[in-house]
């Protein structure tokens, strides 16, 4: 779940949930953040250690809710997909009908005879 803000995810992290809210902020798998983060530590940024427990001191934990489910939230995103689909198609459709009025309106005026026939059955 990309965010556009960073929060601990402690719910997916295995120690504070500082690699697993960073791969939620970036997209990506939790576990690459967390090579990474292990990889750069025994390559000699012993820096990142620190960092981390800064990062998890300092970051807002992302609110969940009691009983936080994903499918949940994945399901609810769908609903809202398909809505948003539906709102569209339907937009197409007016613009079509609206479109097609206008012709039929371009047609009554320049069809003099269709027009007489017309206000003769007012």
């Amino acid at each position: 779940m990309s965010s556009n803000r960073f929060y601990l995810n402690k719910a997916e992290g295995k120690f504070m949930g500082v690699c697993a809210g960073i791969a939620d902020y970036l997209g990506v798998e939790p576990l690459w953040v967390r090579v990474v983060v292990v990889l750069v530590s025994i390559l000699g940024h012993l820096i990142t250690v620190p960092l981390y427990f800064i990062i998890a001191f300092l970051a807002s934990p992302r609110t969940t809710g009691i009983g936080y489910d994903p499918i949940a939230e994945e399901r609810m995103l769908d609903r809202l997909r398909r809505r948003r689909d539906r709102s569209s198609r339907m937009r197409s459709d007016i613009s079509d009908m609206d479109r097609r009025l206008s012709e039929m309106e371009r047609s009554y005026g320049r069809n003099s005879r269709l027009s007489n026939d017309i206000d003769s059955l007012r």
